[in-house]
């Protein structure tokens, strides 16, 4: 395999033509004896063989020849061996992987080709052996982004779209469910333009598993929502800028937002610990889709958010309080100051004293609110208010101390004037400068400034707040 590819461009253009200058005869000679080590009694071996026949294949398939290479595999596709249907899939994976990457270089890759590897894979996914399923979820991946053609066909769409919502179902195999919705999120992203037929499918499907299902597969789940907001994101952007290039905005969040926003909102709440784990969960998942949402409909999805924060904000466990800052924060970006003016004005008291909280988890994330409250929505930030209490919370524990050093910066980039050509005299932040520089830099020398990055958090917000208070 090392001997057909290299991760050094240079290198891998170099290996690939000295295979094909091979004579024909030496090439047959190493794929047949490949192809036979492909069902060998040792998986790891059969598994080499895989890779070795894929990268063969990436290079001369798109140049005509071993033709018969495909076929082949999808006859082992249907053998009756469990082991020979796992092989050949995992082999189409890999093939597929390299085939998606020279056709994002500008290679053309055969449509019947292309055709050819899908039905293969979608046969897989149909298998009733699980193990067999799991290999052609991983290979549909890869697939789905050269099947264009297929899913310009109504009835070939469709057919694809139940085998996917089939395995998404798989039941008692999370890792089939997991592949399963991470191919969702994939057909998302390459084929958003054909979603609309198949939502009243999806959606339901998603909500359900989202709801329900085991942290790990909920997440790819939620994945698919957001994927659906990037591209209307996308599509805003292009109509905005006068290019549509053809492509429709079907409003698919819009429509999904009263069943989608409730249940994200609680699907914050599912935190199990106030321990600052870096470790991607569903409450981050939920919090990172929220916000997409929010650039998408804007205004229009912060009365179902504000419920969830009004009824969660004083609840008695930590984790509904900090789901309902999360929540509220995770919605500036999108909605416009004057939607969101008078509800930060009401709220701020109780904002402040939420950075008092007996829950650092809870501090840390109104810290973050606070911060991204400023950076969306300066003007109606209560500076000369907020400032002083910050400077407190300097001293609080390096997770929140960070975020509160963060906090002061995007106050500080953010003050009337930074961005234009002359900069005024003085800001509100200015009668502050003594005494927060003082307290930045007893920050930079605590003992625990090296926790959570706290040391370069307060140089940062020090060097912001001189150049801009």
């Amino acid at each position: 395999k090392n001997g057909l590819s290299s991760k050094d461009p240079a290198r891998d253009r170099e290996l690939k033509a000295r295979w094909a200058a091979l004579p024909a005869a030496s090439r047959t000679q190493v794929k047949e004896a490949t192809t036979s080590a492909l069902v060998a009694s040792e998986l790891d071996v059969g598994k080499a063989a895989a890779q070795v026949l894929a990268k063969i294949g990436a290079v001369e398939i798109p140049a005509g020849e071993w033709v018969g290479l495909v076929p082949l595999l999808l006859q082992h596709v249907t053998n009756t061996d469990p082991r020979a249907r796992q092989i050949s899939l995992i082999t189409l994976g890999y093939l597929c992987e390299d085939l998606v990457l020279l056709a994002q270089e500008g290679t053309l890759i055969d449509e019947q080709i292309s055709n050819n590897i899908l039905t293969a894979v979608v046969q897989g996914m149909r298998d009733t052996d699980n193990t067999s399923k799991l290999e052609a979820c991983r290979a549909f991946y890869h697939a789905v982004v050269l099947a264009k053609k297929n899913f310009r066909n109504e009835q070939e769409r469709a057919f694809i779209m139940n085998v996917v919502a089939e395995n998404c179902r798989c039941p008692g195999d999370e890792a089939v469910q997991i592949a399963s919705f991470e191919c969702l999120v994939q057909i998302a992203t390459e084929y958003y333009d054909f979603l609309m037929p198949h939502i009243n499918v999806i959606g339901p499907l998603t909500w359900e598993t989202i709801k329900s299902a085991p942290e790990k597969v909920a997440i790819p789940a939620m994945e698919f929502w957001s994927t659906v907001c990037d591209e209307e994101l996308d599509i805003m952007d292009l109509i905005e800028a006068g290019a549509p290039d053809g492509r429709q905005n079907f409003n698919l969040i819009r429509q999904a937002m009263p069943f989608l926003v409730p249940l994200l909102n609680q699907s914050l709440t599912r935190q199990v610990s106030e321990e600052d784990d870096d470790t991607w969960n569903i409450a981050m998942a939920a919090g990172t889709c929220l916000g997409l949402v929010a650039q998408v409909v804007r205004d229009d999805c912060v009365d179902l958010v504000l419920g969830f924060v009004s009824a969660n904000f004083e609840n008695p466990e930590w984790k509904y309080r900090e789901a309902a800052l999360l929540a509220y924060g995770s919605i500036m970006e999108g909605p416009t100051s004057e939607k969101m003016r008078p509800l930060v004005q009401q709220s701020y008291p109780h904002l402040v004293r939420a950075l008092q909280d007996t829950s650092v988890a809870v501090r840390d994330t109104m810290a973050w609110t606070l911060g991204r409250i400023a950076q969306f929505h300066a003007d109606i930030v209560p500076v000369k208010e907020l400032v002083p209490v910050l400077g407190e919370k300097l001293r609080d524990v390096p997770r929140v101390s960070a975020n509160i050093c963060w906090v002061i910066q995007v106050l500080a980039e953010n003050q009337h004037g930074c961005q234009g050509i002359e900069k005024p005299q003085t800001t509100q932040l200015s009668e502050f400068f003594p005494a927060l520089a003082q307290a930045f830099l007893q920050v930079v020398v605590r003992p625990d400034a090296d926790e959570k990055m706290l040391r370069m958090a307060a140089y940062n917000a020090l060097s912001g707040f001189c150049s801009h208070a």
